[in-house]
């Protein structure tokens, strides 16, 4: 039907956009290792068959494009970005320095250009620290915003702490899968998806005065792109508040 091809071409908004995962995250036809030898042996000696629901999220229904899991520091446990098993990833934007981690791998896939999105996790700084270190953009998402999405088949490191979080070159990528995970079920999301309408965009950035918000990124961190990321949350948490 019309109204199903609509839904449909509204939630594919990661179409042909490749997609790299921390090995932390369940992935359907691969082993989560999490960094470390001994953990794979001992506790996930078996492929998966299921994703995450984030990576389902992100793959099965936005249409993203998996090219494949990215190294970490062992079990999350450091900011280092190296792993004495594995190697140490490459920073793409600095060869002779770390990468920073503990989603060390992510954000090297994105800076060398492997993959246009990276997926990671966040427990004190591992989505945002290799971003900076990498120079490039990064978003960590926040606590339970959806609690299957944020810890179904994602080795913990500290339940109260960890969140999922996304790495990309620009903030349009960024954009996009956080389009993704915010949809309903229906494939809606809180956005009227409108990247064009720059009155409604600035209407709705006025209304942010109350939110903080940090940023740390390369190229076009201040570009009407993050104006329309702005104004994306805004609506989110508006309609979260009224809900409640």
């Amino acid at each position: 039907s019309s109204s199903s091809s609509s839904s449909s071409s509204k939630r594919r908004t990661l179409e042909n956009v490749s997609v790299a995962v921390k090995d932390n995250i369940d992935v359907a036809g691969f082993k989560t290792g999490c960094g470390n030898p001994q953990f794979l042996r001992d506790f996930s000696p078996r492929v998966k068959r299921k994703s995450a629901p984030l990576i389902e999220r992100l793959i099965d229904d936005a249409g993203g494009t998996l090219v494949g899991k990215t190294h970490m520091d062992e079990l999350a446990w450091s900011l280092q970005g190296e792993n004495h098993h594995y190697g140490t990833p490459k920073n793409g934007r600095a060869p002779d320095r770390i990468p920073g981690g503990s989603s060390s791998g992510s954000a090297s896939a994105v800076s060398q250009g492997l993959a246009e999105l990276a997926v990671g996790t966040d427990t004190a700084g591992s989505v945002r620290v290799p971003a900076s270190f990498c120079g490039i953009c990064s978003i960590r998402l926040t606590h339970d915003f959806d609690e299957r999405m944020c810890r179904e088949g994602i080795v913990p490191l500290a339940k109260s702490f960890d969140v999922p979080g996304f790495f990309g070159k620009n903030v349009d990528i960024l954009l996009k899968a956080t389009r993704a995970v915010f949809a309903n079920d229906d494939g809606d999301d809180d956005d009227d998806d409108d990247d064009d309408d720059d009155d409604e965009a600035g209407r709705r950035s006025a209304n942010v005065s109350k939110l903080l918000v940090a940023l740390a990124g390369a190229g076009d961190c201040f570009s009407r792109t993050t104006t329309t990321m702005f104004s994306y949350f805004h609506s989110y948490i508006c309609s979260q508040q009224q809900q409640h």
